[in-house]
Parts: structure tokens; C-alpha cells; sequence
């Protein structure tokens, strides 16, 4: 079984869409998905077929604080330094 990591990007209908961090989009069911877009989540997979999805707490709370770090540095113009 393979876990790929990934961030969900938004619900489009019944599905949520998916993006691992190599860049491969995945359509999953919404009704695995028990996160909000943004997440940073887990899938399992077996050959094609998704058997779980699991929200990554720990790293959906790093990715906000590194966005919220640079949103901070662009508001203060650090980027132009």
C-alpha cells in the first residue's frame, strides 16, 4: 500500500479535488474527506483504488503558519529587501 501526501485544493460537486505534492491530481470522494480545503492529508492507495484519507493535522498547522509567515513579510514589503 502506498501513502501519498497531499493537500486538498477544493470540492468540486461530489468530490474533492486533490493534489500530492508531486503534482498528480486525484478526484476522491467527498465522503472520505472529513477536511476543509487546505488541508494537508494522507491517501492510501492499492493500485488505483483510494482505501483512506486522512487529514494530517500536524502538517495542515505547518503549511498555515508558513503562510501566514509570508503573508506577513509581503504586508511589511521584507520581500523587497
Amino acid at each position: 500500500m502506498e501513502v501519498v501526501k497531499a493537500s486538498l485544493d477544493r470540492f468540486e460537486g461530489n468530490y474533492a479535488v486533490v493534489y500530492s505534492d508531486d503534482g498528480k491530481k486525484f478526484d476522491v470522494p467527498k465522503d472520505m474527506i472529513g477536511a476543509k480545503a487546505g488541508s494537508r492529508i494522507r491517501l492510501y492507495i492499492e493500485g488505483s483504488k483510494i482505501f483512506r484519507v486522512e487529514v494530517d493535522s500536524k502538517a495542515t498547522d505547518e503549511a498555515l503558519d508558513k503562510v501566514r509567515k509570508k503573508y506577513g513579510r509581503l504586508k511589511r514589503g521584507d520581500h523587497l529587501l
